[in-house]
């Protein structure tokens, strides 16, 4: 029914779209600044912008008091922060390399088998320089991503409408609803800070053919993908949207707009080659553990769209109702994409609205919003209509393109696609406060204010359980030691705390057999394998053919303040590698004992020299 009455709406819409098509732009979409100077300006804006970069810091509470000091639920922003630390060391480090990162020695580009974030060095070289905190610095980009996630979006909504207040709405809705919390955790998921930015270039392109903002458009795509090439290629698809919904405005000059669109990828092409590259050869070179039940665990359910983390203040019910079991259970958590109540019924109430009342503007925000939200809703469910654990036999519109578009298997995580679905309504919430605006003139302030508190309502968590962090000299005395040694090669056990010990190698930035990122070799988990074995025939071999040089065992993490702890059915393999290492002194030369960890050099490998990749001698 909804559906019915969009495509009426739509049909009313594009018949006013054909009157304005040989008229100038409406002042809304060029983007000229009410009258009253710079001042009014400036006041017009102070509180919304108040209320977005303080938003963040509420989304998180009490996050904004340990920045420091304290993360939440670390995990993947281990290896986001490691990215970021690697990447400011290599450029100011003549021994290293860029994409050769320190794990999993010797595989070349390491780097390029996770996170790019390049956009967040500047930041990164400040924070580390200045403080040499890498917690402040994840902590800073965490908030900062959120921030300028919601002032860009503000940005591109007050463009369209002249309204602070649905700009304002627009903005929280996009980085602030249940379902960006519940990517928190991932913050390489939240940081969709051009997007804003480039919707309004391309837009105002459409209206006014001029280069400049095909220009700007590139500019802010190639932004994004050195931020996330995740959301860089949602990007992609959103932008694709909104050219398509809008193709009213430029059917009269599909060959001008098309010109100016293949120069435009071309120049974006050039521009992310140099940093793609490095990802293609990987893809191509190593086998990846990508198993099928990852895309089925990751796409979504139809509950999925109704479950907020238990953390949400009014809907954390939700995750125990609406909870659908995975294949891997134990090491995928469920997809969590309700994105709040009020943004779904404004979505509705702006297609309403909009058949009754007329405001270009608005029209078009209800229109974008509500095909990006089609699109987000229906590709998050992935190649295949999931309702239980397993897939049924449903087809899915992604299906054509993990089908036949080459490269879209990486998308393993069909439910990230939601964040095209929050991007529909946040535009579609803008335009349905202006037309309600209009709709109801006596409430015009009334109406946008109610609306921001109510949405706030449905984005506010409990306190935040956070985890103390060591850094510096709180981390373990071992790694400090190491710091001085002449050694560049180690590999720590036991060997799965990878994400520990890439943490600790920022102090020291030895060459880590260790490793752990988004996108795992094969070949890693065959060598793992081998390696627990230690001593063993094959653990030697790997151990030679990976360039050994130091063999690190931890007894426990004595770290200020305490962080990790050895399971109990760890400790015996624990005491089963120290006991056999010293009975071969020959082999095994012990260097360091402090009681919670012990270092013995290989020498097994010194007739056996593996030489580093180029630009890590």
């Amino acid at each position: 029914m909804v559906i019915g009455f969009y495509r009426e709406s739509s049909a009313k819409m594009n018949e006013s779209l054909h009157l304005l098509e040989n008229e100038c732009p409406p002042p809304a979409s060029t983007g000229n600044p009410p009258s009253g100077g710079f001042l009014w300006v400036v006041i017009r804006h102070a509180v919304p912008v108040c209320i977005l970069v303080l938003a963040p810091f509420l989304l998180t509470y009490p996050l904004g008091f340990h920045l420091s000091t304290h993360m939440f639920a670390p995990g993947d922003n281990f290896i986001t922060l490691w990215t970021t630390a690697w990447q400011v060391h290599a450029l100011q480090s003549p021994e290293d390399t860029f994409w050769n990162a320190n794990i999993f020695h010797p595989f070349p580009r390491t780097l390029a088998l996770s996170v790019l974030r390049a956009v967040y060095i500047p930041f990164g070289w400040l924070v580390l320089t200045i403080w040499d905190n890498p917690i402040l610095m994840e902590n800073g980009i965490l908030l900062g991503s959120i921030m300028f996630s919601g002032l860009g979006m503000y940005w591109y909504c007050y463009q369209m409408t002249q309204n602070p207040l649905a700009a304002l709405l627009a903005g929280l809705i996009f980085t602030c609803n249940p379902e960006r919390f519940a990517r928190i955790p991932h913050p390489h998921q939240i940081n969709p800070v051009f997007w804003g930015p480039a919707f309004l270039m391309l837009i105002r392109y459409l209206d006014t053919r001029r280069p400049v903002y095909a220009a700007g458009l590139v500019l802010f795509a190639f932004l994004q993908f050195l931020t996330s090439i995740y959301l860089f290629v949602f990007l992609l698809i959103s932008l694709l949207v909104l050219l398509v919904s809008e193709w009213p405005r430029w059917k009269r000059h599909i060959r001008e707009v098309g010109l100016t669109g293949l120069l435009s990828i071309a120049v974006l092409v050039v521009c992310v080659t140099p940093w793609g590259v490095p990802y293609v050869i990987n893809r191509i070179s190593y086998p990846f553990a990508d198993g099928q039940d990852w895309l089925i665990d990751l796409s979504a359910r139809p509950a999925d769209f109704l479950m907020a983390r238990h953390l949400n203040g009014l809907y954390g019910w939700t995750e125990k109702v609406f909870a659908v079991d995975r294949v891997n259970a134990d090491m995928i958590p469920p997809n969590f994409l309700f994105p709040g109540w009020l943004p779904v019924i404004l979505l509705i109430a702006g297609i309403g609205i909009g058949r009754r009342i007329h405001n270009d503007s608005a029209a078009r925000l209800v229109r974008q919003g509500f095909w990006l939200a089609v699109v987000g809703f229906l590709f998050a469910f992935g190649p295949w209509l999931h309702l239980g654990t397993e897939a049924t036999s449903i087809p899915m519109p992604a299906w054509l393109f993990y089908r036949y578009v080459p490269g879209f298997s990486v998308i393993r995580d069909p439910s990230r696609f939601s964040i095209i679905l929050t991007a529909g309504l946040a535009l579609a919430a803008a335009g349905a406060v202006v037309l309600m605006s209009q709709r109801f003139p006596g409430w015009r302030t009334g109406i946008g204010g109610v609306l921001v508190f109510l949405f706030g309502m449905e984005c506010l968590n409990r306190p935040l359980p956070l985890q103390a962090i060591p850094y510096g000299r709180g981390i373990p005395q071992v790694e400090q030691w190491l710091a001085q040694r002449p050694e560049r090669v180690i590999v720590s056990y036991p060997l799965r705390y990878n994400l520990a010990y890439m943490y600790f190698s920022i102090w020291h930035w030895k060459r880590l057999i260790n490793g752990w990122t988004g996108y795992m070799p094969v070949n890693f988990f065959e060598d793992e394998q081998r390696l627990n074995t230690l001593p063993s025939p094959e653990a030697l071999e790997t151990l030679r053919r990976r360039g050994a040089e130091l063999i690190v065992i931890y007894r426990r993490f004595v770290t200020d303040p305490p962080f990790l702890s050895l399971q109990p059915e760890e400790e015996p393999g624990v005491r089963y590698y120290l006991s056999e290492l010293q009975k071969r002194p020959d082999l095994f030369e012990p260097l360091y004992d402090d009681g919670a960890a012990a270092v013995f050099r290989f020498r097994g490998n010194m007739a056996h020299s593996v030489p580093l990749p180029p630009g890590n001698r």
